[in-house]
C-alpha cells in the first residue's frame, strides 16, 4: 500500500531524475570527434546509429584500431569476409573469435581481386571495375578498359591486382596483372595494366619472357617507389619498376638456406606471409569439407613494417559434391565519401 506522501515523493524523484537527466546529443561537437576517432569498427558503427549529430560528428573517424587495443598483439586486425553468388554475407572477426551476417548486395556477382587499408578492389565480367569499402558501402568506379584490352583480359586464367594507397588519395596507382595458363606448370603470356589516379585509360606492359614462368602468381604488392613485386606460389618474385619499364626476375632464399657469400643478396620491403584456412575455420565459417574456397589476400601497413596475406585455393574434398566460395581477408575501415568523389582528380 502506498499512501499520499509516498506517492508524492516518488513524483517528484523521478521529475528531478528527468529534469537532471542529459542530452547526448547535445555534447560539444569536437568532443564528439574526439570520441569518434578512438573507436573500433564495431563501436564506430554503433555510435554513428545514435543520432544525426553523433553520425555527422563521425564523419573523420574510419574505426581504425590494432588488435594490441584489443589484445596483447601488435598486429593489425584482419577479418574474413566471405560472400558467394547472393548479397548475403560472412564476416569472422577473428580477434573476438565472432560471425557476422551481413548484405553487401554491392558484392554479387564480382570478383575481388585485391585489399588494402580496408578497400576492396572489385571486377565484374564486362570490363565494370571500381573500389569499394563494405561498412560504409563507399563506391568509386574506374575507367573501363578498352574493347580490345577487355576481350583479351577475360580471356586470362588468372587475375590478381593490387594498389598503392587508398583510391581517395591523388598519388594511388592500380595494377592489374592477368595471365593465361595452358598448364598446370606453365603460363603463356603475362600483361600488367595500369591505372594513375585521375587517368582515363589503362597503360598496358607484357613480359616477352612468360613462358619461363612455372607457377601461378599469388600475390601482388605496389610500393612507394613504384616498385611492383608479383610473388609466385614458390619462392620466385618477378619485379617491374613503373618508373624504368623494366622486369627483373629474382628468388627469395629459405630460412634453412645459407646465401653465397659471393652474390648480391637483397631484400624485399615486406613480410610474406600465407594465412592458412583450416579444417577448423572452414568449420566456422559454415563450410562443409566437400567446399571448395578462394580467398584475396591483403595488404596490411603496420607501424613500422608492411605485411602481405597471399591469395589461396583451397580445394574440397568431394570434386563431385561441392560448391564453390569465395572470400577476401579485410581489414575493418570505415570511409565516408563526399556525394562527388570520382575516380578524377
Amino acid at each position: 500500500m502506498v499512501t499520499m506522501e509516498g506517492k508524492r515523493n516518488s513524483i517528484s524523484k523521478n521529475y528531478l531524475n528527468n529534469k537532471q537527466r542529459p542530452n547526448w546529443s547535445d555534447l560539444p561537437y569536437d568532443l564528439l570527434e574526439r570520441i569518434a576517432v578512438r573507436l573500433s569498427l564495431r563501436e564506430l558503427l554503433s555510435f554513428r546509429s545514435a543520432c544525426k549529430q553523433w553520425r555527422l560528428a563521425s564523419s573523420k573517424a574510419s574505426g581504425e584500431i590494432h588488435a594490441s587495443d584489443e589484445t596483447n598483439s601488435s598486429e593489425v586486425v584482419v577479418w574474413l569476409l566471405l560472400y558467394g553468388n547472393d548479397p548475403n554475407c560472412r564476416l569472422y572477426d577473428i580477434s573476438c573469435d565472432k560471425m557476422y551476417t551481413i548484405d553487401f548486395p554491392e558484392l554479387y556477382g564480382a570478383n575481388c581481386i585485391a585489399s588494402n587499408g580496408g578497400w576492396l578492389l572489385l571486377y565484374r565480367n564486362g570490363g565494370s571495375m571500381f573500389f569499394f569499402c563494405p561498412f560504409s558501402r563507399a563506391k568509386i568506379d574506374l575507367p573501363k578498359f578498352s574493347h580490345d584490352d577487355e576481350e583479351e583480359l577475360m580471356l586470362m586464367s588468372h587475375i590478381i591486382a593490387t594498389f598503392s594507397s587508398a583510391p581517395t588519395y591523388p598519388d594511388c596507382i592500380v595494377c592489374v596483372v592477368g595471365t593465361k595458363i595452358i598448364s598446370t606448370h606453365h603460363q603463356s603470356s603475362l600483361e600488367l595494366n595500369v591505372l594513375r589516379r585521375g587517368a582515363s585509360e589503362w597503360v598496358k606492359y607484357k613480359y616477352d619472357k612468360s613462358e619461363n614462368l612455372k607457377n601461378v602468381f599469388t600475390y601482388a604488392v605496389l610500393c612507394d617507389d613504384e616498385i611492383l613485386y608479383l610473388l609466385d606460389s614458390k619462392l620466385l618474385v618477378l619485379i617491374f619498376s613503373l618508373q624504368d619499364e623494366k622486369w627483373l626476375v629474382r628468388f627469395i632464399i629459405p630460412d634453412d638456406v645459407i646465401p653465397d657469400p659471393s652474390r648480391v643478396v637483397g631484400t624485399i620491403p615486406f613480410q610474406s606471409k600465407r594465412e592458412e584456412c583450416t579444417d577448423q575455420l572452414k568449420q566456422k565459417l559454415g563450410l562443409k569439407e566437400s567446399d571448395s574456397l578462394t580467398t584475396c589476400g591483403t595488404t596490411i601497413q603496420g607501424s613500422d613494417s608492411l605485411t602481405c596475406i597471399h591469395n589461396q585455393d583451397i580445394q574440397g574434398d568431394d570434386e563431385d559434391e561441392f560448391s564453390h566460395k569465395k572470400g577476401v581477408w579485410i581489414q575493418p575501415r570505415f570511409f565516408q565519401l563526399p556525394a562527388n568523389q570520382t575516380w578524377s582528380l
